[in-house]
């Protein structure tokens, strides 16, 4: 007994780290390498639950993440139709003050993938989830495999909606919680509407964003190997933990969080919560080096002699200005940055990509200071989707944190 409660804490670790883990990598700035330290950008998570339960089912995990400074918020769904489901998660990704990671469980990863095409949507994550592609319906999803015993799930009463057998609830769905627990969600479970089951889906959010899924091994009400098939053919990053349909709400497991002795046993949930907490991973690409002599009516070269150039006052025409350098400097990283995000989403830059900087010299009451415009094309490419590669660009380039908060800076997509 006691050996199993240990296994059941050691899942419930691996997959709070997992989903630590996974949610600042899912920034559209994350290097190529599973490995690579991911950035911090993505502060918003917005959590999506299923059918037969509502939204308090997260409190374990909302604590969690608003513990590690996250904004988390959660969808209540009605349960009555996949539009009124996805009406509901839009209401809140409008909300949003930037970008946010798509959090759905069971049912509601039905919703987030239609909902996932939202422009404030940077990725999504399924727990124990369906993950429809486009025209497929959950139904259909469901039935490509038999549901194991015991499952729970019943027919629809007379006036189309559907239970899940109370006597069935903890063995079939809950397994994980305690049986009081278990038992008081049955007595107070949220019936959805058949009708969702059978509605498809007409967007596909994961199509070109990032997307993590999650597989209950244990799961009786969603055979793990529909989880499977579904989260290989989307291209999800996957990870299985053995654990019940609602396998994230046990507070035991989660309050073993903090226990160093436990992190300490277990070097995935080690060095998840490591690059949470710490700054020690960053590393140091690389160091560009000039020596600059003479002002602005000087001369800069940089040691490897790539950079020879002359400098002088803006409009004198002597040579080159720091304003010119900048704009140059910012456009590219911002392309780069660019080009990172759209690798991200799985698609690629138009070929004929452009920033157009303007750096103003701005002297206001005997004080110098700049202001900056950035306008991008992105030619071809849908705006909505072009606007999302440009705010991604914009919250990670390197040169748009050194001015952010510092400087005006306008970026408009022409």
């Amino acid at each position: 007994m006691k050996k199993m409660f240990l296994q059941r804490i050691q899942e419930g670790l691996r997959f709070t780290a997992f989903l630590l883990l996974c949610l600042p990598a899912l920034s559209t700035m994350a290097a190529s390498g599973d490995n690579d330290p991911p950035p911090k950008d993505i502060r918003n998570i917005v959590l999506v639950h299923g059918a037969f339960a509502d939204g308090s089912g997260y409190k374990a995990l909302f604590n969690i993440l608003t513990a590690k400074g996250y904004h988390v918020t959660v969808v209540q769904n009605p349960l009555t139709s996949l539009k009124d489901d996805v009406a509901a998660t839009r209401n809140i990704l409008d909300k949003q003050d930037g970008p946010c990671v798509l959090v759905g469980h069971s049912w509601g990863g039905t919703v987030i993938t239609e909902a996932g095409t939202h422009p404030k949507v940077a990725a999504l994550v399924y727990i124990a989830a369906f993950q429809p592609d486009k025209g497929e319906n959950t139904a259909q999803l469901a039935g490509s495999r038999p549901a194991t015993d015991p499952s729970g799930i019943l027919p629809p009463d007379d006036k189309g909606v559907i239970y899940f057998d109370v006597a069935q609830f903890h063995d079939g769905f809950s397994a994980d919680l305690p049986i009081e627990t278990s038992n008081f969600m049955a007595a107070s479970q949220v019936p959805i509407f058949a009708a969702c089951f059978g509605t498809p889906v007409s967007q596909v959010g994961w199509k070109n964003k990032p997307s993590y899924g999650i597989v209950a091994t244990d799961d009786h009400a969603l055979h793990p190997d529909i989880q499977r098939r579904m989260y290989k053919r989307a291209g999800d990053h996957i990870t299985e933990i053995k654990g019940s349909q609602f396998l994230f709400p046990s507070l035991k497991r989660w309050q073993m969080l903090s226990s160093q002795q436990h992190i300490h046993n277990n070097s995935f949930i080690k060095r998840s919560i490591y690059m949470q907490t710490t700054n020690t991973t960053a590393r140091i690409l690389y160091t560009g080096k000039t020596r600059t002599t003479g002002g602005r009516e000087g001369k800069a070269i940089s040691t490897d002699g790539q950079l020879d150039i002359s400098l002088g006052t803006p409009g004198s025409g002597k040579g080159t200005n720091p304003e010119q350098l900048f704009a140059a400097g910012w456009s590219a990283c911002f392309i780069g940055a660019m080009g990172l995000a759209a690798h991200a989403l799985k698609i690629k830059l138009p070929e004929q990509t452009a920033v157009n900087a303007e750096i103003d010299l701005v002297l206001n009451d005997g004080q110098y200071s700049l202001q900056a415009r950035l306008y991008v094309a992105l030619p071809g490419l849908d705006a909505t989707l072009a606007q999302q590669l440009i705010d991604s660009a914009h919250a990670n380039c390197p040169y748009s944190k050194a001015t952010r908060s510092n400087i005006p800076v306008s970026i408009s997509l022409v």
